[in-house]
Parts: structure tokens; C-alpha cells; sequence
């Protein structure tokens, strides 16, 4: 992507864009609420940042802002962080994806 000029990059986001919309769009759309809150926890897990800040860097502030004004609606906060430490919730969830990578669940 280095070489690449800012209206190819931006070409290829919107490729890639579409390509995941269309794999995942309708499975999204079937997550329950704690089923999507979980997905915002472990976006930040895997990728060390929360959805707002990948919204941010990815679509702009303003599509951020709107994401998340629109989350807060529906109970979501996309700024929700990934902590095991101080969180039972996500400390069961880690316990979760330990016995899944090995193999125990």
C-alpha cells in the first residue's frame, strides 16, 4: 500500500468494504445485543483498538461520531475496551477463547 496513490487506496478500502459487507452483513445483522457488544470487546482484543478509534481511522470523525451516536441508541459504545483484568465479564470471555485455542472447548 505504500506505493500505492490515495485514489487507489481509497478504490481498494472500498473493495474490501464491499467484499466483507457481502460476507458477513446478514450474520451481523442476526448477533443479539450481548452477542454484539462481545464482538465490540474482542475487535478491540485482536486488534488492540477499540471500534470507534479503527471507525475513526478507517471512514473519518464524522462517520465515527455517527456510529457511535447511533450505538448509543441501541445500547452500544464502540469505545468499550477489552479488560480481563478489572472486567469478569471479559475475564470469562478470555477463559472462553484459552479453551478454544486449546482445544479444551
Amino acid at each position: 500500500m505504500k506505493d500505492m496513490t490515495p485514489s487507489q487506496k481509497k478504490q481498494m478500502m472500498k473493495q474490501a468494504e464491499k467484499e466483507i459487507k457481502e460476507k458477513f452483513e446478514a450474520d451481523l445483522k442476526k448477533l443479539t445485543r450481548s452477542q454484539g457488544e462481545i464482538l465490540i470487546k474482542l475487535v478491540d482484543r485482536e486488534t488492540g483498538n477499540d471500534s470507534y478509534t479503527l471507525v475513526k481511522e478507517l471512514r473519518g470523525s464524522f462517520s465515527a461520531f455517527l456510529y457511535q451516536s447511533l450505538g448509543k441508541i441501541f445500547g452500544y459504545n464502540l469505545k468499550t475496551k477489552f479488560n480481563p483484568k478489572e472486567n469478569k465479564e471479559d475475564e470469562m470471555i478470555e477463559k472462553i477463547i484459552y479453551g478454544i485455542e486449546t482445544n479444551k472447548i
